[in-house]
C-alpha cells in the first residue's frame, strides 16, 4: 500500500496547474494522465484516500515528502515469497481466508481498471452536453431577437396604420352609415325612374288591394257604428 500511494503522490507531483489537458471539468486530476506518470492505472479512490484535498484549486500535496525518497526504497526491496511454517502447515480455509481480499480491497475493487476509461466517457458525455446546451442557449438568444424584432415591426405597422387610417369614432361611423343609407335610396329611387321612363311601369304605385283599402271599398264601407252605449 505503501508503494501504491508513494506512485500517486509522485505523479501527482508532476500534473501541471496551467495545464488543462491535466485536469477534468471538476477541476480533479484526470486518471488517464496519472496512468501515464504513474505507469500503471490510478483509481479516483486512491485519489481519495491519500490526497483527498488535491485539486486544480488546492494543488497542494500532503506534508508527509518521504514518498519522495521511499518510491526507490520499494523498487528497490525484494519481495519476500517464501512461506512460514504456519502458513504452509494452515488449514485450506485459513489459507483461503488469508487469501480472500480485504475490506480495503473489497472497497475498491469497484474502481477497477476499466474505471477511467468510463471516467473518459463520462468526461466526454458531459462535454457534449456542454456543448449542446451552449448551442440551445445560442438558438434560443437568437429566437429571443427575431421575436422581439418582429414584436418592434408589428408595433410600427400598427402605428403607421393608425397614423395613416386613424380608427373612426362613434359619431363618424353613424353619418357614415345614414350616408350610406340616403344613396341606397338615391340609387333605389334612381332605377325606379329609369324602369318608368322605359316601360311606363311605376314602381312606387300601389297594388290593386292596396288601392282599393285606400278608397275605403269592400264588405266594411260604410258600415254604422253604434256607441256602445247604445247597445244591449
Amino acid at each position: 500500500m505503501a508503494k501504491v500511494k508513494n506512485e500517486l503522490l509522485n505523479a501527482l507531483s508532476k500534473l501541471d496547474k496551467n495545464h488543462t489537458g491535466h485536469w477534468n471539468s471538476d477541476g480533479l486530476p484526470r486518471l488517464d494522465v496519472l496512468k501515464k506518470f504513474a505507469g500503471r492505472e490510478v483509481t479516483r479512490a486512491e485519489l481519495t484516500k491519500f490526497a483527498p484535498e488535491f485539486s486544480l484549486m488546492n494543488p497542494v500535496l500532503p506534508e508527509d515528502t518521504s514518498w519522495m525518497d521511499s518510491k526507490v526504497e520499494d523498487e528497490s526491496a525484494p519481495e519476500d515469497t517464501t512461506v512460514s511454517p504456519a502458513a504452509s502447515d494452515a488449514p485450506v480455509s485459513a489459507v483461503a481466508e488469508a487469501s480472500s481480499p480485504s475490506a480495503e480491497e473489497a472497497v475498491l475493487a469497484p474502481f477497477s481498471a476499466a474505471q477511467p476509461t468510463d471516467e473518459i466517457d463520462l468526461v466526454k458525455q458531459i462535454g457534449e452536453k456542454e456543448t449542446f446546451l451552449k448551442q440551445a442557449r445560442e438558438r434560443e438568444n437568437r429566437a429571443t431577437r427575431e421575436i422581439e424584432k418582429a414584436e418592434k415591426e408589428l408595433a410600427a405597422l400598427i402605428d403607421a396604420k393608425t397614423a395613416k387610417f386613424p380608427p373612426m369614432s362613434q359619431a363618424d361611423a353613424t353619418r357614415e352609415f345614414i350616408a350610406a343609407q340616403l344613396q341606397q335610396r338615391m340609387d333605389k329611387a334612381m332605377s325606379a325612374k329609369k324602369l318608368k321612363e322605359a316601360t311606363g311601369y311605376d314602381v312606387n304605385s300601389k297594388a290593386p288591394i292596396d288601392a282599393a283599402m285606400q278608397r275605403g271599398t269592400g264588405f266594411n264601407r260604410g258600415r254604422p257604428k253604434v256607441p256602445l252605449t247604445a247597445q244591449g
